[in-house]
């Protein structure tokens, strides 16, 4: 696959494509039937230079390394916070044991960067995730996952009983609270949902 380094925004030019990619499995894995990716995000560490001739290698060089072992992840998708809501967006994907960048774009987190601590504080938290949906408010971009076009009755519930999960109000009787997704264009255009 060829490497795109267009610069924009993931969610409106690149999701598409990285959706359409196989999704294989990864180490985190909910349940029997789930086929997820493997995401990180973390702030950016600079490769420094120790003693002019030893490179200490970064972060995302390290994980690069630590999921190359394993037979499992196929993919990395990392996002590479930048600071304020701005990150880089990685796509990897393992040729002959060795991961290569197959596409790059801006993408955003949440609106005061990443680390969450408490709902409400709107950071996006950080960590390695796998996915088991995709969805969106655009039709499906022939993802190899179970994917969602999103309608008027899909919800990311506030809930109590079903906090923090994608309902639809159709089928689950709970109130409208939490976030009308297709209210959210272009953010949910194109979204995968974590384990």
């Amino acid at each position: 696959m060829k490497e795109n380094t267009k610069k924009g925004s993931c969610y409106l030019n690149g999701l598409a494509i990285f959706l359409s990619i196989i999704f294989v499995i990864s180490i985190f894995i909910a349940s029997d039937n789930a086929i997820p990716l493997q995401a990180a995000t973390a702030k950016s560490q600079s490769t420094t230079v120790a003693n002019r001739s030893k490179v200490k290698k970064d972060k995302w060089t390290m994980l690069l390394q630590k999921y190359e072992k394993s037979k499992k992840v196929k993919q990395l998708i990392f996002v590479k916070y930048k600071g304020k809501s701005k990150a880089n967006i990685v796509l990897y994907e393992k040729v002959n044991g060795k991961f290569k960048k197959v596409f790059t774009c801006a993408g955003y987190v949440g609106k005061n960067g990443i680390g969450k601590k408490r709902e409400g504080d709107k950071k996006t938290p950080t960590g390695t995730y796998g996915f088991t949906k995709a969805f969106g408010i655009k039709k499906n971009p022939r993802s190899k996952i179970k994917y969602i076009k999103l309608n008027k009755y899909h919800y990311w519930s506030g809930d109590r009983r079903y906090y923090n999960q994608m309902i639809d109000i159709r089928k689950v009787k709970a109130s409208r609270s939490g976030e009308h997704l297709i209210d959210y264009k272009p953010h949910y255009n194109y979204a995968l949902e974590r384990v």
